[in-house]
Formats: structure tokens, sequence, C-alpha cells
């Protein structure tokens, strides 16, 4: 079975109002925790780390984002646009800030301001 046709099944019985397993219980909390999970965090949480990795050693949350996000720029307006259309990211890329740039527009392509990514880092 698919963990679609699972959680079809789980809904099914759920409102039917049968007695759930412990299993199901905890199936149906997790789907009920991925459904609510605000749209962009997994991205945000790349941005933060990244910014946490490549600019921690800037001096401010501020200087953070400004660098992070001036490089954000650049990429997206260069590499990106060669690079949008792959599953993967190029192996160059990988340990690299423009391996956080790829995952972060793969998820949502839209290149954050330098305000919003400083309230990512506090």
């Amino acid at each position: 079975m698919t963990v679609h046709t699972d959680l079809h099944r789980l809904a099914e019985a759920i409102a039917a109002g049968a007695d759930l397993t412990s299993e199901e219980r905890a199936a149906a909390a997790q789907a009920l925790r991925a459904i609510s999970r605000p749209r962009n965090a997994t991205r945000d949480e790349i941005l933060a780390d990244g910014m946490a990795r490549f600019c921690g050693h800037l001096p401010s949350a501020r200087a953070q984002a400004e660098a992070f996000g001036a490089g954000w720029r650049r990429y997206e307006a260069g590499a990106w646009l060669h690079e949008r259309l792959l599953d993967q990211p190029p192996a160059r890329r990988v340990g690299k800030i423009e391996y956080v740039y790829w995952q972060a527009l793969k998820i949502y392509p839209h290149v954050l301001g330098a305000e919003r990514l400083r309230r990512l880092v506090g």
C-alpha cells in the first residue's frame, strides 16, 4: 500500500468513528503535523543553516543577511537560470553556498530580501 492509500484508509476509519490503534494514531498525528507546517518552513531552515555556516563569521545578523542575500541574488540572476531545471544540483555546488541557494530556490523560486533573511537568523 502507498502512504496516500494508507492515509485515505485512516481518514475513512476516523470519519466512521472507529477506534484507532496506537500505530494509526501515530500515523494520523504525523500526517497532521506535516500539513500544518508552514509552507516554507523547510526552505527557511535551509536558509538559516546556510547563513550560519557561510556567513556566521560576520559581526551581526544584518551583515550576515546582507552578504547572504547579495550572493543569492547573483546566483539567481546567473547560474540558477541554467540549473533551475535540474533535479539535482551540479556536483560542483555540493558543500558550497550555491548549494544552499539551489535548494532554497527549488523549494520556492523567489529570493528573500535582507530584512526577511535577518529575521531567520534572529
